[in-house]
């Protein structure tokens, strides 16, 4: 019972080391986790500040090439078109090919001017989303610290508390076996003592050789000397009978 007890006790005591090894590789999880979304936060806050740098910085280009293209569709193209318009006829061809090329210009720093708004666009919808992940990173650090602080060490007690326990039961099974074995032996040997003492007692007060056998011992005796005094007369008298006769 004992050697079953200490076999049981090790398999749980092998079974909390794994679990305990089990518990230190999850804190140090955690705490390697913590501190990559502390670093990823820092790293944030710096995305954050350059992204609101470049969200002014698109603000200043886009309202100078405002400025630029508003000039040059109101001021510099129509001035050019009617210049061409009024130039000679020999060089008047000359002025048109001027004035497209500068309309091509317009259009494609319009088109760059459009770039520059949907890139302040993109980097303004950024802005929030990194508060959004700065936010959320934040909750889950203040959620790991307090599992750091308080649920690992509550899993450290309860599991010292779970072996403790386990050994006390083992340990009140091992002294309920030992009672029990006490008692069934002190039991045990009461009624042995019951049963040899009173089968001691009674041979004890036997005599040495029964009443009964030594009056049937002397009547077998008796029997016996009747009968061979009995034989001897009976040979007497035949001895005496076969003898010679005396006249």
């Amino acid at each position: 019972m004992l050697g079953r007890a200490e076999r049981m006790l090790d398999r749980f005591l092998r079974r909390f080391d794994t679990i305990s090894g089990e518990v230190e590789a999850i804190a140090r999880r955690l705490e390697k986790a913590c501190d990559l979304l502390l670093k990823d936060i820092v790293t944030l806050d710096r995305l954050f500040e350059h992204n609101l740098e470049n969200f002014r910085s698109l603000t200043a280009h886009i309202q100078a090439g405002e400025e630029v293209l508003q000039e040059h569709e109101t001021g510099v193209l129509p001035a050019l078109l009617t210049a061409a318009e009024t130039t000679p006829q020999e060089t008047r061809q000359i002025k048109a090919q001027e004035v497209q090329d500068l309309r091509l210009r317009v259009e494609r720093f319009a088109r760059k001017l459009h770039d520059l708004r949907l890139a302040r666009t993109m980097t303004m919808q950024a802005m929030p989303q990194i508060r959004m992940v700065q936010t959320n990173n934040e909750a889950l650090v203040e959620k790991i610290q307090g599992s750091l602080l308080h649920a690992i060490p509550l899993w450290k007690n309860q599991l010292v508390i779970a072996i403790s326990l386990h050994r006390q039961k083992e340990a009140l099974e091992a002294q309920r076996a030992v009672s029990d074995t006490t008692n069934a032996l002190l039991n045990k040997n009461a009624e042995l003592l019951r049963q040899g003492s009173a089968e001691v007692q009674r041979e004890a007060e036997r005599g040495l050789v029964a009443i009964e056998t030594l009056r049937k011992a002397n009547e077998e005796l008796i029997a016996t000397i009747d009968e061979v005094l009995r034989i001897q007369e009976d040979g007497r008298r035949h001895r005496k009978a076969a003898g010679p006769r005396r006249d």
